[in-house]
């Protein structure tokens, strides 16, 4: 079984989760409120800016990735009205790229939707008065046709059992960020 279908398996339960906490289905159905929209954009704040802040300056495609999705939280951080929070420290071994792919498995799935989530943002009755959700308006700029081959890659990068160790333990850190687990 490749890498990435071992993470999507070992992390469906973390995944599912994630997704209940960020109120997908209030997003979905239009009702998502100002606070829980505030939560939300908290809840990816203090994800990404953990990842980036963790992530090696020298590995520069995926660290501009992540600043610029970093720099679209806080913005709509301060839409919502809300401080910067403090950012949490990632404990993981930044120089393993089976830990770093673990850990882009879970942001760049959580891009996957972002076009759809921002058209639902839109049309959510309590958040009429924002004009842009931005870490949402950038996912689109990561359609969801590169995401096969993010996993080829993953695939090719990640092998042995060891690795693929290392991969799942990160993307369960991550996703243990989000549901405040770590």
């Amino acid at each position: 079984m490749r890498a990435s279908q071992q993470l999507r398996r070992a992390t469906a339960t973390e995944h599912k989760a994630a997704e209940e906490y960020l109120n997908a289905s209030a997003i979905l159905d239009g009702s998502l409120s100002e606070t829980d929209f505030a939560e939300m954009m908290r809840a990816h704040f203090l994800v990404w800016s953990a990842v980036n802040a963790w992530w090696p300056a020298e590995t520069s495609r995926d660290k501009a990735f992540l600043q610029r999705m970093t720099t679209e939280l806080r913005r709509d951080l301060g839409i919502a009205g809300e401080k910067l929070p403090e950012i949490p420290r990632l404990k993981l071994a930044a120089e393993s790229a089976a830990t770093r792919y673990g850990a882009l498995y879970v942001l760049r799935g959580s891009t996957l939707g972002g076009t759809l989530i921002n058209r639902k943002l839109v049309a959510c009755r309590h958040l009429s008065e924002i004009d842009t959700f931005h870490f949402h308006a950038a996912c689109e700029e990561l359609p969801g046709h590169e995401w096969p081959a993010f996993l080829r890659e993953l695939d090719a990068e990640v092998t042995g059992q060891e690795a693929v160790n290392e991969a799942v333990a990160a993307a369960k850190r991550i996703f243990g960020l989000y549901l405040r687990k770590n």
